[in-house]
């Protein structure tokens, strides 16, 4: 059994904008987070698996009910926005369900700022592993492109490659959109630890009266 958590955000973005780095700044400063693809040991992409080691479907639904049901309810919590899937791992549907109707912060940033992002958090981009997730893509990408794009990983001219692969990323994303955007910040610049401080929700869950919830979503406030 899962319960409800009444305080879940979702982090939203194109890949690339930060939300792994940001998950990871919130859980530094001791905010409750869940990641999933710590959990599932997978990226959520073609290039997702972490380790050699397969993580199962039991293992991953056991270790993520386990740690969902430890959460508190009286302060927030922050899950990256998902599909039903990560990898081959379903996402059991009590949590995809409050995840999806959860309000989000959205993150942005420019095209080179996300593939420079990309090239740091997938730094195995020239193995075995990367060129058969390209493979993969093969259907999508169609025969010409994704010779060319196996050429580039080749080469290792891989700003060329990601910038390639984020079109489709990018495609497949504008199908998850989320319902509620409590608030967009911009990623281009600055640091995980400064992104963390334009959020308009106190994320240990202390009184913020800046930020103000209505429902579903979040407003913030003008008043000092």
């Amino acid at each position: 059994m899962y319960k409800t958590l009444p305080l879940v955000y979702s982090l939203s973005g194109l890949a690339g904008a930060g939300k792994t780095r940001l998950i990871k700044a919130l859980a530094a400063i001791g905010a409750q987070t869940i990641d999933l693809e710590a959990l599932a040991e997978h990226r959520g992409s073609v290039f997702g698996p972490v380790s050699s080691l397969l993580v199962t479907r039991e293992s991953f639904h056991n270790a993520l009910q386990k740690t969902w049901n430890e959460t508190k309810q009286s302060a927030p919590v922050f899950l990256e926005r998902e599909g039903p899937f990560i990898g081959s791992l379903d996402i059991p549907k009590p949590i995809y369900n409050q995840l999806v109707a959860a309000p989000a912060i959205e993150l942005k940033a420019d095209r080179y700022r996300r593939i420079q992002n990309i090239l740091f958090d997938y730094r195995d981009l020239t193995g075995d592993r990367a060129r058969y997730g390209i493979r993969q893509l093969k259907p999508i990408l169609g025969e010409d492109l994704c010779r060319y794009c196996l050429e580039l990983q080749e080469r290792c001219w891989l700003p060329q490659l990601v910038d390639i692969l984020l079109d489709y990323y990018d495609n497949s994303n504008l199908y998850s959109q989320p319902k509620y955007i409590a608030c967009t910040i911009e990623t281009s610049k600055g640091n995980p630890d400064e992104w963390v401080g334009k959020m308009p929700v106190d994320s240990l869950g202390r009184q913020d009266a800046k930020s103000v919830r209505v429902g579903e979503k979040i407003t913030t406030s003008n008043s000092s």
